[in-house]
Order: C-alpha cells, then sequence, then structure tokens
C-alpha cells in the first residue's frame, strides 16, 4: 500500500486454456481500468493445477474465468478453490 493508504495495484486471477481470450481480457481491461484506480497485476493461468498453485502463491483481489475453458471449466475451478481455500475473492465468469 502507499502512505496513502490506497492500494497500488489489484492483483487478479485470469484462468483460461485460449491464450487469446486471455490477451483479449488484458488488452480490453488493461493495466488501468479508470482514472484514479490502482494498476492491475495480472496473473495468468490455463491449467487448472497452474491456477490453484497460482492461487496458493499470492492474495487475489478478482478471480476472471472463462467459462469455456475445456477439461474443468471456471465453475469446476471455483468449486475446487472454495473447498480447498477459505474467503475467495469475487469472481467473474465470462460466457460466449
Amino acid at each position: 500500500m502507499s502512505q496513502t493508504g490506497e492500494k497500488e495495484a489489484n492483483k487478479i486471477l485470469l484462468y483460461s486454456d485460449n491464450s487469446e481470450f486471455r490477451g483479449n481480457v488484458i488488452e480490453a481491461v488493461g493495466v488501468r481500468p479508470g482514472a484514479g484506480m490502482p494498476k492491475v497485476e495480472w496473473v495468468e493461468a490455463a491449467t487448472e493445477d497452474g491456477a490453484v498453485m497460482k492461487y496458493k502463491e499470492g492474495e487475489f483481489d478478482l478471480l476472471i474465468l472463462d467459462g469455456e475453458t475445456q477439461k474443468v471449466g471456471a465453475m469446476a475451478l471455483l468449486r475446487r478453490l472454495e473447498v480447498e481455500f477459505d474467503n475467495l475473492p469475487p469472481s467473474i465468469t465470462i460466457l460466449a
């Protein structure tokens, strides 16, 4: 946090097995979503195990999940995180 108590960056976990999807989300939101808002620190994951590992490594402010990820979709990943961890951050699931 800065000296004023404002958060310097929001950490977002972005989960999708589609690199184009991840790139589009990052491009749409950007590194600073709006004037006066904190920057965004993006953490990308392409697999369920990768997402869980990255979730264990840091505290996230938001989860953005691709609802069409193959093998393990967004809802299944959220369920696993809910079972394994307490106090999940807000999440957004994007569907086509």
